[in-house]
């Protein structure tokens, strides 16, 4: 009986000591939002992770065993080694404690980790107790005291270099008074002021916010620090989203500097201190949360910068989503840059193309100079782009061998398509304000697409694997016969069968199986993509998973394809962005493709 219990106490053991090698390993992640190599934040030191006690080991120096990180100044950034221990287990980080790099950054770091709970026990909406006021700060810093109604909150010195700010409430039924107290957080020259907002309580209330209204206050505020560089705002707000029942509501001091919605514009000259309140109410109980923000005026480099940066997204986007030197579609010149820069074209040539990206095809092919400058807050930035605009051909279509079909033994019109008087309609189905008009004639005119024998060019079609192959051979010059085909689906008397033969043994398709090419099957638009590559001779490898939304329904061996003709600015996806990789490619899409790359 006693080997049997032994027996399973060791493999209790070792089940115990299994999964203890399986718990999560700690991350710098898991106890500081800063990066290794540039900690400025406080550290959160837990003092057990996984169930188990956790002891802390630091310099002492630049980081104290409660987490307290101490920047240093005027030196340069200081390498700290941090042993934590737990479960039989010894986690390192060695991290790199940001220097400070001027003393305004000290006096203002010092005031952000200065919070009411470090001066108060109570409720920074109902004090009812005398407030601890520090005379020192973190970093060296100095704090002076004042009140803005000392017969509520009057500051006197506790003898020992600290204040005590004394309360005097009001009686019952009086109501509560506000006071603003301001803390001076001083190092050498530098000063910088921090505002508490507080409400004395009247006397003899018998009143305390409910638990989950003061959690959530705490929250949120614990959430928006941790979010936003209060004092050093560069950027929009980011608001915290906590979903709750209790109804939240953000007012702002002044919502030319910073929006009730987080918008911030800055100043071209000065920082601008706004206060921006977060109020809390669940039935009848209110409280808020009251938060000092300084808003950094924009640096003469920044000011620079910016409209430099708008000129150049602002071409790349236009080169990306047009043929430069194919170009025979209108462009969409936008007046006002991504980072907010005022925006205006010229072109040197306004009969071919305005100002406002209209252009004018005529008899020959013409290049266009468009000039784009931005201007932000005075500061400009000018850049030019050279674009050929292609000739607006006014011949008829003549075919005499099935360039693309229906279905494998169509035959193409035997006969001109001849456009009747007025306007230029080719086709009883295109009008010439169809979105892919211009790229369906130019391969109209080149001979790599014609119509139906019913005179019709049916856009909306979807086209075949085969049709593709042979419009893509034709665009792209790579087209010649003398080739066998090696796919049990191509037979040797379709209209198809040299040009699939021909785009196997050039390596621009590789077929759907075995040895099946998928005859009649619809060509999506990825598989597209990656044929129009092979046919190119395109090296296709970075894959950047933000180009669109539905990266992740494109198979794998389709991304980089899909990627490299997004950026040669030869795809793009819908209205809303997606590109939808399984649909059917049509045959105006292709069109406007194939202009592209011819």
């Amino acid at each position: 009986m006693k080997k049997t219990i032994s027996l399973i106490l060791l493999l209790a053991g070792i089940f115990i000591g299994t999964c203890s090698a399986h718990a999560a390993e700690m991350q710098f992640s898991d106890i500081s939002i800063d990066l290794e190599t540039a900690v400025t934040h406080n550290l959160v030191l837990p003092d057990t992770w996984e169930g188990t006690g956790v002891t802390w080991t630091t310099d002492g120096v630049y980081i104290e065993s409660d987490g307290t990180v101490n920047r240093p100044y005027p030196d340069d950034a200081q390498n700290v080694t941090i042993t934590a221990e737990y479960g039989g287990t010894t986690k390192t980080f060695t991290v790199t404690v940001k220097a400070f790099e001027s003393k305004k950054e000290i006096v203002r770091t010092a005031a952000m980790y200065l919070s009411f709970s470090d001066i108060s026990t109570d409720d920074s909406n109902y004090v009812e107790t005398d407030l601890y006021l520090p005379g020192e700060g973190l970093y060296g810093t100095d704090i002076l005291w004042s009140s803005g109604n000392p017969s509520l909150i009057d500051v006197v010195s506790d003898g020992n270099g600290n204040y005590i700010g004394k309360v005097s409430r009001t009686h019952l039924g009086e109501g509560n008074y506000g006071v603003r107290l301001t803390a001076v957080f001083y190092f050498e020259n530098e000063f910088f002021e921090k505002h508490f907002y507080i409400n004395i309580a009247e006397d003899s209330m018998d009143y305390t916010l409910p638990e989950d209204l003061t959690k959530l206050r705490d929250t949120y505020r614990d959430e928006f620090l941790k979010r936003n560089n209060i004092f050093d705002l560069r950027s929009d707000l980011i608001l915290p989203q906590i979903t709750t029942d209790i109804e939240m509501t953000c007012v702002s001091g002044n919502p030319d500097v910073v929006t009730a919605d987080g918008v911030v514009t800055r100043d071209k000259f000065y920082d601008k201190k706004v206060t921006f309140t977060v109020n809390f109410k669940k039935g009848y109980i209110t409280t808020n949360l009251i938060i000092p923000i300084v808003v950094t005026a924009y640096s003469n480099s920044e000011l620079e910068k910016i409209p430099e940066d708008d000129v150049k997204n602002l071409i790349a986007e236009i080169t990306r989503n047009n043929s430069m030197n194919a170009l025979m579609n209108n462009l969409t010149l936008k007046t006002t840059g991504p980072n907010g820069s005022a925006v205006t074209w010229s072109s040197s040539d306004i009969s071919a193309m305005t100002n406002t990206g209209v252009i004018t095809r005529g008899t020959n092919d013409k290049t266009v100079t468009l000039t784009v400058t931005a201007d932000f807050k005075g500061h400009t930035y000018t850049e030019s782009i050279d674009i050929i605009i292609k000739r607006n051909s006014t011949t008829s279509v003549t075919e005499t061998t099935p360039v693309i079909s229906g279905s494998p033994g169509f035959s193409a019109p035997s006969a001109p398509v001849t456009p009747p008087s007025g306007e230029i309609i080719y086709f009883d189905d295109l009008s010439s304000d169809h979105w892919a008009y211009d790229n369906i004639m130019g391969l109209v005119e080149n001979n790599v697409v014609g119509g139906y024998d019913d005179n019709t060019f049916r856009p909306g079609n979807a086209v075949t694997r085969e049709e593709f192959v042979k419009m893509l051979l034709l665009a792209t010059d790579n087209y010649s016969a003398g080739y066998d085909s090696e796919f049990s689906d191509v037979a040797e008397d379709s209209w198809y069968y040299t040009y699939v033969s021909c785009a196997y043994k050039k390596g621009i398709v590789q077929g759907i199986a075995n040895d099946l090419f998928g005859s009649g099957i619809s060509i999506s638009r990825q598989d597209a993509a990656v044929m129009i590559c092979r046919a190119l001779g395109i090296e296709t490898e970075t894959v950047n998973e933000t180009v669109f939304p539905d990266f992740d329904n494109i198979s794998g061996y389709a991304q980089n394809a899909v990627c490299t003709l997004y950026e040669s600015g030869v795809i793009n996806g819908d209205d809303n962005g997606y590109f939808n990789p399984k649909n059917n490619i049509t045959r105006a899409e292709v069109s406007k493709i194939l202009s592209l790359v011819m």
